[in-house]
């Protein structure tokens, strides 16, 4: 008797905290999200995020390599990114950047419109990153996509 209720117990607490959790990373997302769109600047620059067009980025691709992050999901990866991108999800990137990035080092992140790699950049940022968001993400991108 004592021990089914317990059980019970166990897992609505289970239950509710892996929903506040859930709660809590929506909403410091939306509230990222919201910061770099405003109608006053959504280009993030009020949050110290540093940012690139996608045409800059095209441009300095032509003459030299960047560590270029692409954190959309590998299917859209797949149907075209930029060559030498390295695929990581955002949820990879968010839960362990020790794994792969080097706080010594510069990485240009980009998505697919560019909203949700200024949330990430803001993030990276605040943990001691240098990264560079691409404004407008792989859809303004007008160099050469590889796709498999």
């Amino acid at each position: 008797m004592f021990g089914s209720k317990l059980t019970i117990h166990t897992i609505t607490i289970t239950y509710v905290y892996y929903n506040i959790k859930k709660l809590f990373s929506e909403f410091i997302f939306t509230f990222c999200h919201r910061k770099t769109t405003n109608k006053y600047n959504n280009n993030g620059d009020d949050m110290g995020v540093k940012n690139i067009s996608a045409i800059e980025l095209g441009e300095i691709l032509k003459t030299e390599s960047l560590p270029i992050i692409d954190i959309r999901p590998t299917s859209e990866y797949e149907l075209g990114h930029i060559s030498k991108a390295r695929n990581i999800s955002i949820g990879e990137i968010m839960q362990s950047p020790e794994r792969y990035l080097s706080k010594n080092r510069i990485y240009y992140i980009i998505c697919d419109e560019g909203k949700k790699s200024i949330a990430l950049c803001y993030e990276l940022r605040q943990k001691g990153y240098d990264v560079i968001n691409v404004l407008g993400g792989i859809q303004a991108y007008p160099g050469p996509l590889v796709k498999y």
